[in-house]
């Protein structure tokens, strides 16, 4: 028999899970030394390690390489992360692609270059690839056994097994998050306070983001508002620094609220992030009052009577109505309680709306088209 071929020597990497960080590389944390540097003539090519996380989920936060040497400036070499959704498991989706500037390539050290992507793994592994983009860039290599043979070249976009996978590793590493579950949501909302009056010139809104998981975080939350009878969402990410464990941060929305009508109606304002695992705490939610659009242009000649008021007030619209409009009636707090639409209306024209099951008291009234409002008082009485 030939002994030489009896046995094979994989590498097995150990890993502390309970960091909030953990370092996924065949190269002893990037510490071996260098004995060997790859660059592929004409600058077009690239190598490639796979990774599986021992723990989930896995959100990566960076990818890592030690680069011996590099041009002075421009692009090079890229970094992407794939997938490992392609066929028979090899590279599939690209999850994520960074330019790596020449100035921010630290030479014979490490170099660390942060994800922009939400790359989040529930199962599988990932391949990290080193793609060049300048012919005088090169990558180390480790020829210090043991190897985990899960190194790959890449030719044009083409992958396949190292040439020399069973004697070498590339300096390619990856840092996953392994913390905590992650837990944010709105805890309260800061403005507008509870029954404020929303206008058309536009209202600030701010809230407190609670960070109710266990490690710090600022991992791709976004905060949304919206009116609850109202289609559109106002959505922006969190940008700031990472929340502390069981602590909060005011953030203000860059986009106005600004009313698209008259009344009552409910202001929610809520966060999404991909990996939140309570979603009871996500919302706040705080009454409003919708008064209009404040620069719309009065309407000329509006006549209100009787004052006060028994049963029916009269609208009378001495100049006409020029399109399409709406008659809102509001108690003191706000609340609706009576409306009428009303179509075109000539000169001289009048239109009534009944109040008769209304409690005696006073009332607010708003008559609003498209390029008109008008508001005022009305007093109802037996």
């Amino acid at each position: 028999s030939i002994p030489v071929n009896d046995s094979i020597v994989q590498e097995v990497v150990v890993v502390d899970t309970t960091q909030p960080s953990v370092r996924l590389s065949y190269t002893r944390n990037q510490t071996d030394q260098v004995g060997a540097i790859i660059s592929w003539g004409g600058g077009s090519g690239g190598v490639g390690m796979y990774f599986i996380p021992p723990t989930y989920p896995a959100r990566i936060l960076n990818t890592n390489f030690v680069i011996p040497f590099a041009p002075s400036s421009g692009v090079a070499f890229y970094s992407k992360i794939y997938a490992d959704d392609g066929p028979a498991g090899g590279p599939g989706t690209l999850l994520d692609s960074e330019a790596v500037q020449a100035t921010s390539i630290n030479l014979n050290g490490l170099t660390i270059v942060p994800v922009t992507n939400n790359v989040v793994l529930t199962s599988g592994g990932y391949y990290v690839l080193w793609d060049m983009a300048n012919p005088s860039v090169g990558i180390a290599e480790d020829v210090t056994p043991p190897f985990s043979r899960r190194s790959y070249e890449v030719i044009q976009g083409y992958w396949s097994t190292y040439r020399d996978y069973q004697v070498s590793d590339f300096f390619i590493g990856s840092d996953y998050f392994s913390g905590a579950p992650e837990d944010v949501g709105v805890s309260s909302i800061f403005n507008p306070q509870p029954n404020a009056a929303i206008t058309g010139s536009g209202t600030n809104v701010s809230c407190w983001i609670k960070n109710y998981g266990g490690s710090p975080d600022n991992y791709f939350i976004t905060v949304n508002y919206k009116l609850g009878n109202y289609p559109n969402i106002v959505s922006q990410p969190y940008t700031g620094p990472a929340i502390l464990p069981g602590d909060s941060v005011l953030f203000t929305f860059s986009t106005p609220l600004v009313a698209p009508g008259f009344g009552n109606d409910i202001l929610y304002v809520w966060t999404q992030k991909t990996l939140d695992v309570d979603h009871s705490n996500d919302t706040d939610r705080v009454a409003v009052n919708l008064v209009g659009m404040n620069e719309l242009s009065a309407i000329p000649g509006l006549r209100v009577s009787p004052v006060p008021a028994n049963d029916h007030v009269t609208f009378t619209f001495a100049s006409g109505l020029p399109g399409d409009g709406v008659i809102i009636i509001t108690d003191l707090s706000g609340k609706i309680v009576a409306q009428k639409k009303t179509g075109v209306l000539a000169p001289g024209e009048k239109t009534e709306i009944d109040i008769s099951s209304l409690a005696n008291g006073a009332y607010f009234y708003t008559v609003k088209t498209a390029e008109q409002t008008a508001n005022g008082k009305i007093v109802k009485t037996d």
